[in-house]
This record gives structure tokens, sequence and C-alpha cells, in this order.
């Protein structure tokens, strides 16, 4: 009886390490390491296959792009680097204040005015948070920089957004909530996940293009050197 109790208790034990562990080498990629994660990127022959991989979206070359071909970029998505202000990202804090965050994009591939019409540009996105707290500590589980995320992640928000068809730089300011309950003491970590919804077709070719796009806490310039 006593082997049968044992093996109840450490189950759903290894399930919750599992996949506890999948998610933290997401958000470690993403947030940490600063890689951004694509669904998929276009492939060109001759061309190395990192030419317009999800990494070329914040690399802040304004001659390079992410470029999906895939149903022309239409649900493909990807998760985008989201950096934390340590000093206003706290529990403690949203609970009286909301979590300002800027969000900022250049559309298209917008190296030559060529290049931005002949490939489809992005009418419409959409930005889905997930919310998990951390703090810093070492442990069995320490994501690199000393972080460790705790509990389970929940949605948090999600958010409808339309483009202009502009090789400007474009800006969105809005403002989400904590979800997690019974928090104070950690920070609010967030994975954000940006997914194609609309274009703006190309007059040459299918593949739909972002130059550069990016998400702050808070208020944070974004302009091309």
């Amino acid at each position: 009886m006593k082997v049968k109790i044992l093996t109840l208790m450490i189950f759903p034990l290894f399930i919750l390490f599992a996949r506890d562990r999948k998610f933290d080498q997401l958000y470690e990629k993403v947030n940490i390491e600063n890689i951004p994660i694509a669904s998929s990127f276009l492939l060109e022959k001759g061309k190395s296959k990192k030419e317009y991989s999800g990494e070329k979206i914040n690399d802040r070359n304004y001659d390079t792009a992410w470029c999906v071909s895939k149903n022309q970029g239409i649900g493909e998505s990807i998760y985008l680097s989201f950096p934390n202000d340590f000093s206003y990202g706290t529990y403690d804090n949203l609970a009286i204040n909301d979590f300002p965050i800027s969000f900022a994009l250049f559309n298209g591939f917008s190296k030559t005015e060529d290049l931005f019409f002949a490939n489809n540009r992005v009418k419409r996105i959409l930005i889905e948070f997930t919310e998990i707290p951390y703090s810093f500590a070492t442990g069995d589980f320490t994501l690199k920089g000393d972080i460790n995320l705790h509990g389970e992640p929940i949605l948090n928000s999600i958010h409808e957004f339309s483009l202009i068809d502009s090789k400007e730089l474009q800006k969105i300011k809005f403002k989400i909530k904590p979800k997690q309950k019974n928090q104070e003491g950690y920070q609010m970590g967030i994975l954000a996940k940006m997914t194609i919804l609309e274009i703006y077709p190309g007059t040459k070719y299918k593949d739909t293009c972002i130059t550069e796009a990016g998400l702050f806490a808070g208020i944070e310039k974004y302009e091309k050197k």
C-alpha cells in the first residue's frame, strides 16, 4: 500500500515539472536570451537559412526583415521579447497601478520602396500576453539571469490592432492589469505572442514581411539610427 501511495504522489509532480520546464525554456529563449521564436519563416534558394528568420524582427537592422510565405503569413505567429521594468513591474505596485506597454513596428520589407510594395505588409495583428510570476533566486529550475518562474502561466489578455500601410514607425500604447492573485513580492513576467490576421497584398510576391517589431514596458523610444 505504501508503494502505491508513493507512486500517486510522484506521478503528478513529474507531469507538472515536465510541463513547466517546456514553458521555462521558451520564456528563457525569448525574454532572457532575447531571441524571437517564429512559427515559420521564408527559405529562399541561394541564401542563408536565417536570411528571413524570426531573429530579424529585432536585430535593429532596417535592411532585414522577418518574412513568411506559409499561407501568405496569415495565421503565422512570433514570440516577441518582452523585457520587464524591474522598478515598476512588481505585483505590489501593480495592485494599484496598471502596467503600461509600448508596441513599435516597422511594417513590410522597408529596405527599399520597391521591396516594400512588392511583398505583403501586415494589416491586422493579434497580441496575446501570457502572465507568470517570477523572482530572482537560484535553484534546480533557475533560468539564466538567476530568474525563477513561479506557479502556472495564465492568459493575461488578448489585443487586436490595425496597422497602416506605411514604411514609417508605428507606435501603439496601452495598459494591462495583472491576473495572478496573491503574488506580492514577485515580478510580473510576460510572454508575448504576435499573430498575423490580415495583410496588404504585395504587387509581386506573396511573402509577408515585418522589418522590426518590439514590445517595451512603459514608454521607450524605438527610432531608426
